[in-house]
């Protein structure tokens, strides 16, 4: 099996099925390791996030062998979009019988229609296990990046398989 070459994303969206370590859901990877998954959020207004810091912490508390890959990827956010047509729908039905301001409403929600998705910036974490001490680890990140305004969301099944889904086999057109 070829080394697992930097940019490259085949062993991490292709595995052999889900395994459990501990408490958490692991893709078992083509090369045979398992690997877990986590999101990385943060609230740049707070004024107690310190992005810079909770990354150094964590880059510097990896061991000599360990192996943790930062995805940043553009997701598909319909949010945004679907609560600002429920806006749009909500003042359309508060200016009925406004001649002028119904045309309005009904050419932006026209418009709203054919607009498409929004993206919004993701962050998720890689995280290829090789012992023991690699979960102990695992589960220690969440407090620690907590303490920094850095929220870290362990993936599920589900989530690990959507994330693989967007990164093998985009729909941008949704």
């Amino acid at each position: 099996m070829p080394k697992n070459v930097v940019g490259d994303s085949r062993y991490f969206v292709t595995g052999k099925g889900f395994v459990q370590v501990r408490t958490f859901d692991a893709i078992l990877a083509q090369d045979g390791t398992k690997r877990l998954f986590a999101e990385l959020t943060a609230d740049h207004d707070a004024p107690r996030t310190r992005v810079d810091v909770a990354l150094k912490w964590l880059l510097d508390s990896l061991r000599p062998g360990w192996v943790m890959r930062f995805v940043q990827t553009y997701w598909q956010d319909p949010e945004p979009r679907v609560a600002f047509v429920k806006h749009v729908e909500e003042r359309m039905n508060q200016t009925k019988g406004n001649a002028a301001l119904e045309v309005l409403h009904d050419g932006m929600y026209v418009f709203l229609m054919e607009l498409g998705v929004s993206f919004g910036k993701r962050t998720f974490i890689e995280f290829v296990i090789i012992n023991d001490s690699c979960v102990d680890f695992w589960e220690t990140i969440p407090g620690t990046l907590y303490g920094y305004g850095v929220m870290f969301n362990y993936l599920n099944t589900a989530a690990v398989s959507e994330l693989t889904r967007s990164i093998l086999n985009p729909v941008l057109e949704e």
